[in-house]
C-alpha cells in the first residue's frame, strides 16, 4: 500500500502554527475587550471624564466588524448588478442564435415524429373503421333476428 496521502487531502496543521495563527489572535482580542470593559467600568465608578471617550472607542471597535460586513455585502450586490447589466448587453445575440437553433431542432423533431407516427395512426384508423363496420354488421343481424326479418326462422 502507498503510505503517502494524495495531494488533494489537506495536511494537518502543526500545533505550533495552530497556536500562532488561531489561539494567540483570539487571546489578544479577548484581553483587549476585557481591558476596555475594565477601563470603562473603573472610569465610571471613579467619576472620571474619560468614560465617555473610552465607551465611544469600545463601541466603535464593536461596530467595526458589522460595518465591514455591510460594506462587503454592498460591494457584492453592486458587482452582481453590474454583472447582470453586462449580461443583458452581451447575451441577446447569443440568445437569439440559441433560439434559432432550438426552433430548427423542434421543427426537425416534429417532422420526424410525424413521419414515424403517420403509418401507425393510419393503420389504427383503418382497424377502427373495420371494427365499426363489423360491429354494425353484427348488430344489424342481431336486430333482424329479434324482429323476425332474418332469412331463417
Amino acid at each position: 500500500m502507498n503510505d503517502q496521502l494524495p495531494s488533494s487531502v489537506p495536511q494537518p496543521v502543526p500545533s505550533r502554527a495552530l497556536w500562532w495563527q488561531v489561539y494567540l489572535p483570539v487571546a489578544i482580542l479577548v484581553l483587549l475587550t476585557l481591558a476596555g470593559a475594565v477601563w470603562v467600568l473603573l472610569g465610571g465608578f471613579a467619576g472620571s471624564v474619560d468614560v465617555g471617550a473610552g465607551a465611544d472607542v469600545v463601541l466603535i471597535l464593536l461596530c467595526l466588524p458589522n460595518v465591514l460586513l455591510g460594506v462587503l455585502g454592498f460591494a457584492f450586490v453592486a458587482a452582481l448588478c453590474y454583472g447582470v447589466a453586462w449580461l443583458c448587453i452581451k447575451l441577446p445575440p447569443y440568445v437569439r442564435q440559441a433560439t434559432h437553433w432550438l426552433t430548427l431542432i423542434e421543427r426537425q423533431t416534429y417532422q420526424v415524429s410525424q413521419r414515424v407516427a403517420a403509418p401507425m395512426v393510419s393503420v389504427g384508423a383503418r382497424l377502427a373503421q373495420l371494427e365499426t363496420f363489423f360491429q354494425r354488421g353484427r348488430s344489424t343481424q342481431a336486430q333482424q333476428k329479434d324482429t323476425g326479418l332474418g332469412g331463417k326462422q
